[in-house]
């Protein structure tokens, strides 16, 4: 992103999406997946233990 060495004119506009990209699935992977899924079991769990209505 730094570099002033041959080709960077053509990497420096490819590495900022790059970084970005991975800096946001790390985001994703260690926070909003988890989330998800325990919000997802804390749903299923809810369920399971609230009682039936008679049919």
């Amino acid at each position: 992103m730094w570099s002033t060495r041959t080709g960077a004119e053509v990497m420096k506009p490819l590495a900022t999406p790059v970084i970005g990209g991975m800096i946001s699935s790390l985001i994703h992977i260690l926070i909003v997946t988890p989330v998800i899924f325990l919000w997802l079991r804390t749903g299923e769990m809810e369920r399971a233990k609230s009682p039936r209505a008679p049919e």
